[in-house]
């Protein structure tokens, strides 16, 4: 009821940015029509612009308050689901089955009814990809996930914030690391620095000469075209990057709101800032920012006025270099991070919808498991076992008639 009520109005706050988006996007090239003569209509199309750039924010920041909320009620019903035994919203994971594995193809480790199903909340490709990896090959540090895992089951609430401000919409997510997708293609700026000035002087001054008036309108339009020109000049680099940055920007949005959620565990938990790094979320906010200029220009008449007024694609190179020497090699930490933050929020629903869940404390020479039971099997019909393996056996065999649980124990161990 909670996320309904916050739904709606965040619906109507929608509405309305929507509106205006579409009316001041309509009044742009308008002027041009309404006052062909007039002394001001550059004026007047420049202002418009910056309303329209704010209007574009507040609608997007809208559009995702209202998402997130959906997400909400989403994320609700299908946790209601799990309760019940139903894990197929969601993903089961068969691109991951492997013939060749030791183990996972026989124990039903991805597939319908896998452990895969059963432990899946993540939200990203490379956290589904990092968690069909943990449960083929283990994590990296035993002690340090459980104790990561056994933390986010204490904040339940944080970890469906996390998981609901993280969804996106993509159609066909790319399986590649940002770092593999990205063109790191830009050279030396020299060019764009000098422009990035030069182009806002030439066009300033000319359209202070038409207003005195110095300078004829067609000689205006001349120099603002020469102005556009000179502004694109090497913005092939910008194409190619507009263009993945596009293609990824949910991506990129859920990588954002993924840090963001950490950094605000961190400031109300001195425990949780083992769990986030500043440096990726600066890392991910330039990203964002560089995708968030990129779209501006995608509009025609916005791209001229943007490029002949404030060299657009000059500052965007220049930006794009800035990031490929601060940033680019810390895409990956960035990604495989998040990943990793999703198998601990995955492990710590698990633990949560099971509270006789247990935790493994390891030592050499011997496996001991006490009252070991099938997750898949509900409660109420499960079959505790113990196991027990020490230094001086090296196998188990286990007989028994059909259907008599061998299978299930054996899953279980």
């Amino acid at each position: 009821v909670k996320h309904t009520e916050i739904l709606n109005n965040r619906k109507s706050k929608h509405r309305i940015w929507t509106m205006s988006r579409v009316l001041i996007f309509v009044l742009i090239p308008a002027v041009f029509f309404i006052f062909p003569y007039s002394n001001y209509i550059l004026l007047v199309a420049f202002l418009l612009t910056i309303v329209f750039f704010f209007t574009v924010n507040k609608w997007a920041d809208s559009k995702r308050a209202m998402e997130i909320e959906m997400n909400h009620i989403a994320l609700c019903e299908k946790e209601l689901n799990v309760l019940e035994g139903d894990w197929s919203k969601y993903g089961q994971g068969e691109q991951f089955n492997d013939g060749r594995h030791p183990f996972s193809y026989d124990m039903d480790v991805f597939g319908k009814n896998g452990f895969f199903t059963y432990l899946n909340r993540t939200v990203t490709v490379q956290g589904e990809k990092r968690l069909a990896s943990v449960l083929q090959n283990g994590a990296e540090d035993i002690e340090q996930s459980n104790q990561n895992i056994q933390y986010l089951t204490t904040k339940m609430e944080w970890v469906h914030q996390f998981i609901a401000s993280s969804q996106g919409k993509v159609d066909e997510p790319n399986e590649k690391l940002l770092s593999e997708l990205l063109p790191k293609t830009i050279g030396s700026i020299g060019y764009q620095k000098f422009m990035r000035f030069f182009v806002p002087i030439l066009s300033f001054l000319t359209i202070v000469g038409y207003f005195i008036p110095k300078v004829s309108f067609p000689q205006l339009l001349m120099v603002l075209t020469v102005s556009f020109v000179l502004a694109r000049i090497k913005s092939g680099a910008v194409n190619g990057w507009m263009t993945i940055l596009d293609k990824e920007r949910f991506r990129i949005q859920a990588l954002q709101a993924q840090l963001e959620a950490l950094q605000l565990l961190a400031i109300k938990d001195e425990k949780a800032k083992g769990l986030f790094d500043e440096s990726l979320l600066e890392l991910v906010k330039s990203l964002s920012q560089l995708q968030k200029l990129s779209a501006y220009r995608m509009n025609a008449v916005v791209n001229f006025l943007l490029n002949t007024l404030l060299a657009w694609d000059a500052l965007l190179i220049i930006k794009i270099r800035k990031f490929e020497q601060t940033y680019f090699d810390k895409l990956d930490d960035l990604e495989m991070h998040l990943a990793n933050v999703e198998v601990w929020i995955s492990g710590s629903k698990m633990a949560y919808n099971n509270p006789q869940h247990t935790y493994a404390s390891w030592s050499e020479g011997e496996f001991e498991f006490k009252h070991l039971s099938h997750p898949f099997v509900p409660i109420s019909k499960r079959i505790a076992n113990d196991f027990t393996l020490n230094s001086s056996e090296c196998a188990v065999i286990l007989t028994g008639p059909n259907m008599a649980g061998k299978s299930t124990y054996l899953r279980s161990v």
